[in-house]
C-alpha cells in the first residue's frame, strides 16, 4: 500500500477552488468538473461531520458499514481511471495494486476498519486523480476506447462512458449513506448541495 502523507493532498474545498480556476482543453468539461468538484467537497463534508462510531452503521442492501461504502466509492475512481483508462496517480492514493488491477478495495477487508482520517485521505487523493483526468480531456479522447474483461467477454469503454458511470455510482452509494444516517436521526448533507445554479435575474422577484 502506498505510504503518502495526508499533508501532500489538498482538502476537497481547496481542490474545488483550484479546479474552478484551472485551464481545460474543453470548456464544457471544465464546467462539469466544477460541478463534480462541489459534489466531492460535499462527500468530504459528510464524512468529516459523521462521528467515528456512526461510520460503523450498516448500509442496506449489502450491510457494509458506512466507512466501507465510502471507501468502495473512492476505490471505484482508482479502478476505472487508473486500471481501465490507464490514467496516472494511483500511487498518490492509499489504495494498492489490487484496486488498480482487480477492483478490490477496503470493503473487501471488513475485518480492518477504516477511520474518518483514512476516508478523508481517500476522498482528497482520488479527487486529484479525477481532476487531472478531466483537465487532460481533448476532443480526440472522446473517440478513444479501452478494453475491460468482463464475465461476458471483452467490454469497450470510453472516457464519456466512465465519466457517467462514476458520477452515477457516487450518487447511488452516497444516497444510501445519506438514507442510513437520516433514518438514525443524523443531520445529512445533500451531495447535490451547491451544484444547482442561480435563477436568472428575470425570474427573481
Amino acid at each position: 500500500m502506498a505510504n503518502v502523507a495526508p499533508a501532500k493532498f489538498k482538502t476537497a474545498k481547496e481542490e474545488r477552488v483550484s479546479q474552478e480556476s484551472a485551464t481545460f482543453n474543453m470548456p464544457v468539461i471544465g464546467a462539469l468538473a466544477e460541478q463534480w468538484g462541489r459534489i466531492n467537497a460535499n462527500i468530504s463534508e459528510i464524512v468529516r461531520q459523521t462521528a467515528q462510531d456512526d461510520l460503523d452503521l450498516p448500509v442496506p442492501p449489502r450491510g457494509w458499514p458506512i466507512w466501507a461504502v465510502v471507501a468502495h466509492t473512492m476505490a471505484g475512481r482508482v479502478y476505472w481511471l487508473c486500471g481501465v483508462l490507464k490514467q496516472p496517480g494511483a500511487e498518490l492514493t492509499p489504495f494498492d495494486e489490487e484496486t488498480v488491477t482487480e477492483g478490490l478495495g477496503w470493503e473487501d477487508h471488513l475485518d480492518i476498519p477504516r477511520s474518518r482520517d483514512d476516508l478523508i485521505r481517500a476522498i482528497d487523493s482520488t479527487w486529484q486523480v479525477v481532476a487531472g483526468w478531466l483537465q487532460r480531456w481533448s476532443p480526440d479522447m472522446l473517440k478513444e476506447t479501452y478494453p475491460r474483461e468482463g464475465q461476458s467477454g471483452t467490454q469497450w469503454h470510453t472516457n464519456p462512458s466512465i465519466f457517467t458511470r462514476l458520477l452515477n455510482h457516487e450518487g447511488y452509494e452516497m444516497g444510501q449513506v445519506a438514507m442510513t444516517l437520516g433514518t438514525r436521526g443524523r443531520e445529512v448533507i445533500d451531495i447535490w448541495r451547491d451544484v444547482v445554479g442561480e435563477a436568472p435575474t428575470s425570474a427573481k422577484s
